[in-house]
């Protein structure tokens, strides 16, 4: 197998993770919902966990996909890092929260770098995956320093 079909197929695959990963993340949120024992709680609380470790995976291959794959790169476009980061917060504080992780974000209100959005993204997911597994709270803060945006992730 020649490495672009490679990297197409790692690219499927992702996407399709991606989507049954949503649909368990939603039927996971439900049953939350009604959930009225300790041990519902519990085993929601390992099944989100799961779903969090699953999502890392994914992000991992679409990363390595991407760095690997000349052709998946995009051309560096203008973009607003502090609304990336914000974004990126809702969703992964969202997750996160259920495996009992409190992210916080900090950013200035804008800040404009070229960049692969969509790469940053995902490193940021990663960096943010990473830091869940050693506490219970990360900090993601943005800041310019000079001409450089920099991202800082604490656990």
């Amino acid at each position: 197998m020649e490495r672009g079909e490679w990297n197409q197929g790692a690219a499927r695959t992702a996407a399709e993770l991606r989507v049954q990963l949503a649909q368990m993340t939603a039927a996971s949120q439900l049953l939350e919902q009604t959930a009225t024992d300790e041990k519902s709680r519990s085993c929601l609380a390992a099944l989100n966990q799961s779903i969090c470790r699953m999502l890392r995976v994914v992000g991992r291959l679409e990363l390595a996909q991407r760095l690997g794959d000349e052709e998946a790169r995009t051309e560096p476009v203008l973009t607003d890092l502090a609304r990336v980061a914000e974004e990126l917060g809702r969703r992964l504080g969202e997750l996160l929260a259920w495996a009992d992780v409190e992210l916080t974000v900090d950013t200035p209100e804008l800040l404009l770098a070229m960049a692969d959005e969509g790469l940053i993204r995902q490193l940021l997911m990663e960096l943010v995956s990473n830091g869940a597994k050693a506490g219970r709270h990360i900090r993601l803060t943005l800041a310019q320093q000079r001409n450089r945006a920099v991202f800082t992730v604490e656990d």
